[in-house]
């Protein structure tokens, strides 16, 4: 300070450092605001304002990284499409290898390496000779001007009588160049300055006055053991459960300093390794309302890049509808795109099971269309078809999102120049990102790469993958009032009075011994490249910045493995070189672990008062060791007292209004529209009840659809085939009717297969036609599936059942909209002891005697075990459909059954005889699901295993089941009974 103070009066003061901050901070401090005459430098901002003036005089274009490294991907795509490339080939084409390229570029040419000599240095020697030696043919072709170019044209500005640095007086704060060339041009510096002053860290002469003085001057030391001396807490050294945890610790004791006299910017956050701590350090400060400024670009996620990006690597996948998928759930999409949800929108996508170019986009988003339209039409339920109406939208939404984005990746040249790539990312970006102005600024870098040329797709995406992945926002504002966050080295010449460093454990600080990949350390040697900083020099410095508190903090858990971790050695050292008696390890852990009160379990400190913010002051008042911590909760806002009340109702004995649909809920006449004398009511839904009357309630009075689970592209969807086969079904009948073949007989069998073969042509035909299906293979196997199941129904009827003629198809009662149905179908319901019915009979058939049966086809499983009556409640359908026959037709129905119509279920048949006892029990079951609705009772209370494959479990959660086994049971007695009905 004096230095710059005494020489900025009489002459210019030029003050460098390894970061501006540091240069910054001593001249502010030297001089106040009167800054007119000292000039403050980084040392590669100096590099560039001493490089200037040459570059411009030779006409040479300075480059940046993003520059460098699609310059370094160019030449390494062009060595190996020469397969000039041998120890280096295996990973040339992995993400991250121009990035590493570069950088080894950086260090060759900054030492002074040549190609030739490099050539006969170690494995990797001459691929990189050939490499450096193309990229180094570009720079000069294309007229670039790297660092290194920099460097060396700023060096030689000093043997050419360089003026204005001999009338200036230069400080160089705690400077250490590692290479060659930047190490000539600081002696350059200092030697053609009129005065300078260079300033080292050095511990000072006189005895330390503190722990951290003493640790400072013994760290590392090899001579004279270090005095004890008595703790003055100067050096704390802490450990917590993990590294959240860590990060959390440091953000409380930073409220405690600040509590006293010192100020958000006399405290640093120094990271040895900031790509794992940064975010966490971050997560803390902002949680506690720390204001903090990082001197490393702060990176998070961004989407805008990752948008483009997927759309890339759509268009490298042949338009894949996944990647296309991942670009609609970052949500980018222009903003005139909002009507549906980026959500429905992946959903639709899996649906339509897009593969191929554009041409199968345009006809399986026309397929996916037409089937919702189909099931829009054949929907009876309001609820459905308004459900059906909102995906219709949302696919005609995506169709016109989709197609316009998807012919502009399909129009992406295979290979152009990067000025092509560039005008044609640019119009991509604007088109289809919401935000695009990052991502165009990027591309603008690559202006200087424009001629060079052709590159693939593959290379593109190479060199745009780091840097659109993640966005890396600089810090512009200024730091002071904001605590300091940052990597050690980037702390070189700056000075604060707390300090935080964590992440002491074995693996993390120090690292591992690793070698460099591209450039091993016998290589080093051998071309005299010194090493980069080890990370005993790291926590010197991290040490030196400190001048009253240093803190040292590790992790005992990784609570991604649940391994345990040591500390590092580091944390031993730093105690001892600070003037620590001698303990064992576990006593030394022990008292790292007694500072800090949180934990894994409960993260909050036993002081409210402590607390960084709402959720620890919460947990910390809710100790479970607290006696009426519980009155706490009823003074927050929100919901929090009455969801635990429903909890605790849901455990306990008696039925209350959390248990499902409950009277003291809902009202005595809530339910009364939904009554069976009222509402028509389908025999599926009402089969829903026994199974579990909260089920029941949630499908036919709430009307909650289960969500549409994607089915996978190796087979055809369940719901399609069943749509496929009933329709076959009823298109052959009304056809072997039309051409008198029924009954089928083993004389009409032939004629009858050969009409089956016909209609299910006709019937694939046009379904395949509306909904463009994804695989035609297995399309096709799928039909060749069902032409067995058919054939094999077909000649079961003939073989077992020639006396029986199917007389009605999809004969139905109640529907709005019986098209395409049996001409006897009606649009009222139908009424049955009571209840108000609709539905849909597959087939009617009379026997040659006169006795008539109903026919319900299914495509799934035999029920076990097998129903006799009402399947205890839950196979409904064979009765009430044959008591609705009976009123439709005005004649006597003999008996329901369910055919098992399918090779898997061996045609398998099950008739309920409509006598007597079945006509009573099926009264019964109406009398009781409408006297529960009377009472309003409409429990969760599932039969056994009756919550496995439930739809609706989200909604109840997976405990239902034991939990009913704790409620009152007097109240299920009626449902009891039912179940144990046949």
């Amino acid at each position: 300070m004096e230095f710059v103070s005494q020489y900025s009066a009489a002459a210019p003061v030029l003050v460098l450092a390894t970061v501006r901050a540091a240069a910054d901070e001593v001249a502010l401090e030297a001089c106040g605001t009167a800054l007119l005459a000292v000039g403050r430098f980084a040392f590669r901002e100096f590099v560039i304002d001493l490089s200037a003036a040459e570059m411009n005089r030779r006409g040479l274009v300075p480059i940046g990284g993003f520059v460098r490294e699609a310059l370094a991907a160019r030449v390494t795509a062009e060595a190996l499409s020469a397969s000039q490339l041998t120890y280096l080939r295996p990973v040339a084409t992995f993400p991250g290898f121009p990035r590493a390229l570069t950088a080894t570029f950086e260090e060759l040419r900054l030492n002074g390496v040549d190609p030739e000599r490099l050539r006969a240095c170690g494995e990797s020697g001459p691929d990189l000779a050939q490499l450096l030696a193309a990229y180094t043919r570009e720079l000069s072709e294309r007229r670039f001007a790297d660092h290194a170019a920099r460097v060396a044209m700023a060096r030689d500005a000093f043997s050419a009588s360089y003026n204005r640095i001999r009338q200036t007086a230069v400080v160089a704060l705690d400077i250490e160049p590692r290479t060659r060339l930047e190490r000539e041009l600081l002696e350059s510096v200092m030697g053609a300055a009129r005065v300078s002053l260079e300033l080292r860290r050095a511990p000072g002469g006189a005895a330390p006055a503190s722990s951290l003085a003493s640790l400072q001057r013994h760290l590392f030391s090899q001579g004279d053991p270090v005095p004890v001396r008595e703790e003055d807490g100067s050096v704390v050294i802490r450990s917590t459960s993990g590294e959240a945890l860590e990060c959390v610790e440091i953000a409380r004791a930073i409220h405690a300093a600040v509590a006293g006299d010192v100020l958000f910017d006399q405290i640093a956050i120094l990271l040895r390794s900031p790509e794992r701590h940064q975010p966490l350090i971050i997560e803390a400060l902002r949680r506690a309302g720390i204001p903090w400024t990082c001197s490393l670009a702060t990176r998070r996620p961004d989407v805008a890049g990752r948008s483009l990006l997927a759309l890339l690597h759509c268009a490298s996948e042949r338009l894949s509808a996944s990647r296309f998928a991942e670009y609609l759930s970052l949500g980018q999409m222009p903003e005139d795109s909002e009507p549906a949800t980026p959500a429905l929108w992946e959903r639709l996508l899996v649906d339509a099971a897009v593969i191929g170019g554009l041409s199968r986009w345009e006809t399986r988003l026309a397929g996916l269309r037409e089937e919702f339209h189909r099931r829009y039409a054949a929907e009876q339920d309001e609820e459905a078809r308004l459900s059906l109406a909102r995906r219709i939208e949302s696919v005609e939404n995506l169709t016109g999102l989709a197609l316009p984005v998807i012919a502009r990746l399909a129009a992406l040249p295979e290979r152009a120049s990067w000025g092509e790539w560039i005008a044609a990312l640019t119009g991509l970006a604007e088109f289809t990102v919401r935000e695009p102005e990052r991502i165009i600024e990027l591309l603008e870098e690559l202006e200087p790469m424009s001629d060079i040329g052709p590159v693939s797709l593959d290379e593109v995406l190479l060199v745009l993958n780091p840097r659109l992945n993640s966005l890396a926002a600089a810090p512009k504002e200024s730091r002071f009032g904001k605590v300091w966050v940052g990597a050690v080295e980037d702390a070189r010449g700056l000075a604060f009075r707390h300090v935080f460093v964590p992440g002491l454990n074995e693996g993390l600080f120090p690292r591992p011994p690793a070698e460099d990949p591209l450039l091993l350390h016998t290589q080093r040697d051998q071309l005299g490249i010194e090493l980069r900083a080890d990370d005993t020099e790291l926590l010197r410095i991290a040490a030196a910045c400190a001048s009253e508190r240093l803190t040292l903090s590790f992790s005992r858990l990784d609570l991604l493995t649940g391994r345990e971790r040591v500390p590092s050695f580091y944390a031993f050292e730093a105690y001892r070189a600070a003037g620590g008696r001698e303990m064992a390890v576990l006593e030394f852990e022990s008292r790292a672990r007694s500072i800090t009160k949180t934990r894994i379990g409960w993260p909050a400190p036993p002081d409210a008062a402590a607390a960084i913010d709402d959720s620890e002051f919460d947990l910390a008042t809710l100790e479970p060791r607290t006696k009426g911590c519980g009155q706490y909760l009823k003074s927050l806002p929100g919901r929090s007292v009455h969801s635990l009340r429903a909890r605790w109702a849901r455990w306990h004995k008696p039925w209350k209004a959390a248990d499902g649909l409950f009277i003291e809920e809902i009202g005595s006449d809530a339910l009364a529209p939904y009554l069976l004398s009222k509402h028509a009511w389908s025999p599926s839904v009402l089969q829903q009840y026994a199974r579990c009357p909260y089920r029941f309630a949630l499908r036919g009075i709430y009307g909650l659809r289960p969500a549409e689970e994607p089915m996978g592209i190796q087979r055809m969807d369940p719901a399609t085939r069943g749509e496929i086969y009933h329709a076959v079904q009823f298109e052959l009948l009304r056809d072997l009717a039309k051409n008198a073949l029924l009954p089928v007989t083993r004389d009409t069998l032939g004629a009858a297969l050969d009409r089956l073969d016909a209609v299910l042509h006709q019937v694939a035909q046009r379904f395949e036609a509306d909904l463009a299906p994804a695989i035609p293979q297995i399309w096709r196997a799928e039909l060749q599936a069902m032409r067995a199941d058919l054939r094999g129904w077909l000649q079961q009827r003939a073989a077992l059942e020639p006396d029986w003629t199917p007389q009605f198809y999809e004969l139905s009662f109640g529907l709005k909209d019986p098209a395409g149905r049996d001409p006897r179908s009606r649009t009222e319901p139908i009424e049955v002891d009571g209840a108000l019915l609709q539905g849909s009979i597959d087939m009617v058939e009379r026997h040659g005697s006169g006795v008539l049966r109903v026919v319900d086809h299914k495509t799934g499983r035999v029920p076990e075990p097998r129903p006799e009556m009402v399947g205890g409640g839950e196979v409904l359908q064979p009765a009430l459909y044959a008591m609705a026959a009976e009123k439709m037709l005005g004649e006597p129905v003999a008996f329901g059954r369910l055919h098992y119509s399918t090779i898997a279920q061996n045609y398998t048949t099950v008739d309920i005889a409509l006598n007597e006892w079945t006509r009573r029990r099926a009264a019964q079951v109406l009398h009781a699901i409408d006297g529960a609705m009377r009472d309003g009772f409409l429990p969760a209370a599932p039969r056994k295993d009756g919550c496995k494959r439930c739809e609706y479990l989200p909604v109840c959660g997976p405990y239902e089941e034991e939990r009913v086994g704790e409620k009152s049971q007097p109240e299920l007695k009626a449902l009891k009974e039912l179940r144990v009905w046949r």
